[in-house]
């Protein structure tokens, strides 16, 4: 079945998160291997403190693309969005911090899947300079739909 939404597709749609928890944007792209979204830092934006982006933050927004890319195939087989969880980190580093205003694009790339596990890679990038990297493990309950 083809996927009736076109991108860029609001982060609302595809994440079960709502209000100011849905730390996206947008999903900007998907392929068989992973995907893109987009995220602004405006003010008040959840992850923000007084010095920029939360480290924490960086893990977030890769974790919510994963999200996303998991609600998009879900969009395509005509289901809501599920739940999953964050239930690993691994090597994730901040290379540079992001501020107030910036323009955020976010990767993750699957690297595995075993049973309910998904591992990937994530990254978050501003105009080209990677600012933060790392491995996540993905945890989606087998009665849930899979990608």
């Amino acid at each position: 079945m083809s996927n009736p939404l076109r991108f860029p597709v609001p982060a609302g749609l595809l994440l079960p998160h709502s209000g100011p928890m849905c730390c996206i944007d947008a999903l900007l792209a998907t392929d068989a291997s992973g995907g893109e979204a987009r995220v602004l830092l405006a003010r008040g934006h959840v992850l923000l403190g007084e010095q920029g982006l939360e480290e924490c933050g960086y893990i977030e927004l890769a974790a919510q693309t994963a999200g996303a890319l998991q609600g998009y195939a879900r969009q395509a087989a005509g289901l809501a969005p599920a739940s999953g969880f964050l239930a690993g980190v691994q090597d994730f580093q901040t290379i540079a911090p992001a501020v107030e205003n910036d323009v955020l694009t976010v990767r993750v790339q699957t690297l595995a899947v075993v049973g309910d596990v998904t591992l990937l890679e994530g990254s978050v990038w501003r105009n080209g300079e990677l600012l933060a990297k790392g491995k996540l493990k993905v945890y989606v309950p087998s009665d849930d739909f899979t990608v």
